[in-house]
This record gives C-alpha cells, structure tokens and sequence, in this order.
C-alpha cells in the first residue's frame, strides 16, 4: 500500500515544508469552461517522491496521465477534490478534468471534448519525443557519470569501473481515467470516438495513450425517464444555493416536464428510428473492445478481458439514480462470475479484501466489484472517504504492477 491510505489528507497538506519543495501547488487552469488541466513542474535531479506519492512495484511505469470526467453539473470545486489526491498519489502525472453539464450530455457544446483530443495528442506527441531522447541515451551505458532525463535519475557507476549502470527508470506512460456516474461515462464515450477520429492523435502516437486502469464510480446505469429527470434538475434542489420554493415546487414541476419529454424521446428513438437510447450506448461502449482500439498493441499489466481495460466499480446500494444492480448487470458483461466486495468502514469483507492478489500473489482482477450499502449518489469518497481511497489505491497498485 501506499504510506498513507488518505490521499486528500496528504494532498491538503502539501504547504508543509516537507512537500513543499518537493511539489508545486495544485491548480487546475481552464482550457474551457468545462476543460481543466494541471501540468506538475520538472522535479530536481535526484528529487524524492513527495509524502502520499504510491509506491509502484520496480519497473513499473506510473501514469503519465490522470483524466477524470466529473457527474452531471458537478461543480469543479467537488470534481477537484478527487483530482488533487491523484496528482499526490503520482506526482509526474498531468491531471486532466472534464466537467459534465446538462448541455453537453448529448453533445460536444462548447468544444470541451474536440480540445481534450487535441490536448491528449500533444501530451502522446511529448511521450514520443521522451522515448526517443531516452534510446539515445541508452547508447551510452557505458559512461560513469550520471545521466538524467526528467527526474528519472541513473544509478552512480561504481569507482571500480566493474557495475554497470542500472537501466533507466520506466517513463511514465498511459492513462488512468476515473469517470463519475452516467454523465462522466457519456463525455467517456464521446471522448473515445472522437480519439479514433481524430488528425491529432496518429497512429504512431496512439499507443502512448493506451488506457492502463479505469475507475467506474456510480456508474452505468440502464438508464430510465425518472432518474434521469431526476439528475437532469439535481441543481435546482441544492439547499445550499436553492430557495423553498425552487426546491419544493420549481423543481417538481421542471422533473414532470422533463419527465414527459424523456419518455416521448426514448419512445421517438427505440419505436419510431430503430435505435438504441444514449445510455444502452454507453453502456455498450464501455464494454466493446472497439471503442478501446486506441490500446491495440500495448501490453497490459496482470489478467485482462480482451480488448478493454481492467475496470474497477465503485457503487452504492442506497444510490437513488443508478440502480446498484445496473451496474453489477454491466460487470457481469466481462467477467459472469464476478462477485462483488462489501465495503463498510474502510474496508472490505474478510472473504475478499482489497490487498487479496497483492497478498496472495495471484494477478489482480480484470474486473473487481466495490459495494458500499449507505452511500449516496457519487458521495461514497464523503461517506467514506478512507474506505474509498484505500480501494482505488490498493487495486491501482496491483494493476499497475
């Protein structure tokens, strides 16, 4: 496990003087309004991984990007409470968020998706021209004297001249991608059809985007008309920001009506066109080996279902949007045998922890299940948030690995 199994606790931290030297503030800047993006500043020559950061087992290569799609209409200051952590968790990661709204659900409105594809392509375009300097710099093995390349420091050739250096470190590479409910896994779907028809991302660089871990939280769902005009007017309950009146009258009426019109469209789109509703696609999509073409060619780490990267599900039973059962029916989908953990008090059952195939030396699992019983819609990390970090870190560390 990492040193610490709070990672927002080590992130809010990080003006001590320990961290302080060693990490740069984390700011998400816009690219849009709903494209956020924070880029870690070059570490020092032979600079220790700050407090919190996940030990990796040795060779393997940390994530060179974090993308994470918040739920629908999730202001940034909510979203950001999960990024800051995972830029703790991998300090040489840029940090990506694309925020989910009530416009953009069905489409790219404000051009927040076509820019992430043009963002992506430039950071693969970097990881190119990394892999390229670090072959030349294989070519010199034979030197004594210590050779650097963007923090990944050599080992010191013994005065004897006889030990040879020890190879470079794993560049960071690939994507971790942490989608949050129906409205992160849409912008998800959308993002991988636009990659694979994008001019920015070639196929020379495509492989530097490989998608190695993905994190599925309170989501998918079969979709259906009420909790959809449920989510769709979530804004408009908000004790916080709401009036009575908006919250108790405003907003029933505004679920009705779009009640009415959800059900009008699922019945112009499934009966009248033949096709399937948004959120049987996405469902689809996230299963189908073809919206993940983009990884062809690129090894993954431990067991794999083929095609798709490894997943990890987090969901609650009390979720009163996404049916706890949707989501275990989509699981299913890949692995029928799965069965999920139950998660309560920061930790799992005795039958199956969250540390089993680290411990065991088994592969991790290609598809692992996390079920939490009192959590509310994308709130389990304010439920509980030890529990929940201790998840994403133990099942991305033996993921990774």
């Amino acid at each position: 496990m990492a040193t610490t199994s709070q990672p927002q606790q080590q992130a809010a931290s990080s003006s001590n003087k320990d961290d302080a030297s060693s990490s740069s503030p984390f700011i998400l800047n816009p690219l849009t309004p709903s494209l956020h993006i924070y880029r870690p500043q070059p570490q020092p020559k032979n600079a220790k991984p700050p407090s919190g950061a996940l030990t990796l087992t040795s060779p393997t290569a940390p994530p060179r990007i974090i993308l994470i799609f918040g739920w629908m209409n999730a202001p940034l200051r909510l979203v950001q409470k999960y990024a800051q952590p995972y830029s703790t968790l991998f300090p040489s990661a840029t940090v990506l968020v694309l925020l989910s709204t009530s416009k953009g659900y069905f489409r790219d409105h404000d051009g927040s998706i076509a820019k992430l594809c043009s963002v992506l392509g430039e950071e693969a375009g970097r990881m190119e021209g990394r892999e390229k300097m670090r072959a030349e710099m294989r070519k010199v093995e034979g030197k004594k004297e210590d050779i650097t390349l963007d923090g990944d420091v050599r080992a010191t050739v013994a005065e004897a001249g006889e030990e040879k250096p020890k190879p470079l470190a794993p560049a960071p590479r690939g994507m971790i991608i942490h989608s949050f409910s129906d409205g992160g896994a849409s912008n998800l779907c959308t993002l991988l059809d636009q990659l694979k028809r994008s001019s920015t991302v070639t196929a020379g660089l495509a492989e530097h985007l490989a998608t190695r871990a993905l994190v599925l939280d309170s989501s998918p769902s079969l979709g259906s008309a009420w909790t959809g005009s449920d989510a769709f007017t979530l804004p408009l309950g908000n004790p916080a920001t709401q009036p009575w009146l908006v919250r108790h009258v405003v907003r029933r009426l505004a679920r009705a009506v779009i009640y009415v019109v959800m059900l009008l469209a699922r019945f112009w789109v499934t009966k009248v066109r033949g096709r399937k509703t948004r959120a049987r696609r996405v469902r689809e999509g996230l299963n189908a080996p073809t919206s993940w073409e983009l990884d062809d060619g690129t090894e993954k780490e431990g067991k794999k279902v083929e095609g798709v990267p490894p997943r990890l599900y987090l969901y609650s039973q009390s979720d009163a949007l996404v049916p706890w059962r949707d989501v275990e029916a989509h699981a299913r989908e890949l692995d029928p045998s799965i069965e999920p953990i139950d998660a309560e008090g920061g930790g799992s059952s005795e039958e199956k922890s969250a540390e089993s195939s680290s411990k065991d030396g088994t592969e991790p699992d290609a598809v692992r299940l996390v079920r939490w019983r009192n959590a509310q819609h994308c709130a389990i990390v304010r439920h509980d948030p030890e529990g929940y970090w201790k998840q994403v870190e133990a099942w991305l560390k033996e993921t990774l690995r």
